[in-house]
């Protein structure tokens, strides 16, 4: 994946402006090797110089800086706040006249969720650090190509390896200290169950559907197809009036129709982006720790077109079971199943914007 793309799906779009603009300078450097021949000046065009590039670099430099010291600023006041209200809460926890169990561990479910988002704020400035760095670098080591030159590589030497958004250790310190919170005080030493909480999957990691969920798809969509068949079988050997007295009920299977045509459109149109590189889940703010792949979107699409099959019309002579579902009611069940066990893993995240679950961001992996 070309840098460009890998940038623009995981910056934060609130953020943009205070990223490298990457293809803003490289159409600069392109400019100066048509007009200028970079350093050859046989033509009377105006254009950028080398001077006016340079320049550009250290504005974007200067107010990167600025932002993430700002940024950076806010965290830790975060960071303080968080705990003070960790330390009160066992002294609560601790105290002969504590509270009820029911209100300390709704406390505790809340701090855990504080905790929660405060890390995703340090990954999502992490992230921004990362990204810069490899940004300005791979647009200097582009100037040096081009132009024949180290100047690239003297100021990325100079100037970016020795800026405070990339040397500034303070992210990674408080990393360090929610994680220790979260396993010491919060989890009472279970590290996995801490970090479980805390860690943000890669976009590329979480787009990656197990050979189960591929399973269960594929056995749902055959019974899906299959029961389809038969229910067409059945309303073509029907007689041609018996079917107006179900009209109604027909066309109340509408609704849900549409939501199977919804799931499996939106499991195609994921499946595009993760090809092709667009982070969905930052752009639509869903939670990036529980939200569904490709697969188990369609997934869901699948078993949802289950449930209007029992209450369809019979066929002739049926005795009463629909087409193609003998104990339909158990598919019912089996449907109801598969939709609590995505709507666990999913929860609010695949619907609800991140303003109404405290905001959300993105880690992302860096092409090497």
């Amino acid at each position: 994946m070309r840098f460009t793309q890998h940038l623009g799906s995981h910056l934060t779009s609130e953020w943009k402006k205070y990223y490298v603009h990457y293809e803003e300078l490289k159409e600069m450097i392109y400019e100066l090797v048509r007009l200028h021949s970079l350093g050859d000046e046989k033509t009377g065009r105006a254009g950028p110089t080398e001077e006016d590039f340079f320049e550009n670099v250290s504005r974007q430099l200067q107010d990167m800086n600025v932002f993430f010291k700002g940024r950076e600023q806010q965290l830790l006041g975060q960071l303080y706040n968080l705990e003070k209200d960790v330390e009160t809460f066992l002294k609560l926890k601790n105290s002969p006249k504590r509270p009820s169990e029911r209100k300390l561990r709704s406390t505790e479910s809340s701090l855990k969720m504080a905790y929660s988002e405060f890390y995703l704020g340090l990954s999502l400035l992490q992230n921004f650090q990362q990204l810069n760095y490899t940004g300005f670098r791979k647009i200097l080591k582009k100037f040096d190509k081009l132009a024949h030159s180290e100047r690239g590589k003297s100021f990325f030497i100079g100037q970016v390896t020795t800026a405070e958004f990339y040397t500034s250790p303070k992210v990674q310190e408080m990393i360090d200290k929610a994680e220790s919170t979260m396993i010491q005080k919060l989890e009472s030493g279970n590290r996995h169950k801490a970090m479980k909480t805390l860690r943000v999957p890669p976009l590329e990691a979480k787009g990656q559907a197990s050979h189960w969920d591929t399973f269960k798809t594929g056995l749902y969509f055959g019974i899906f197809l299959l029961s389809l068949v038969v229910l067409i079988i059945a309303a073509a050997l029907r007689p041609s009036n018996s079917w107006k007295d179900n009209t109604a009920l027909v066309s109340g299977m509408r609704g849900i129709l549409i939501l199977v045509w919804w799931f499996f459109g939106f499991a195609i149109n994921t499946y595009i982006w993760r090809r092709k590189g667009v982070n969905n889940v930052l752009i639509f703010e869903f939670d990036p720790r529980h939200n569904l792949n490709y697969i188990q979107l369609f997934e869901v699409g699948v078993a949802a077109g289950h449930t209007p099959q029992p209450s369809l019309p019979h066929p002739p002579h049926s005795g009463g079971i629909s087409p193609g579902c003998v104990g339909s009611h158990w598919r019912v069940l089996a449907c109801v199943l598969v939709l609590a066990e995505h709507s666990s893993l999913c929860g609010s995240s695949c619907i609800l914007p991140s303003h109404c679950r405290g905001g959300t961001v993105t880690f992302a992996r860096l092409p090497s």
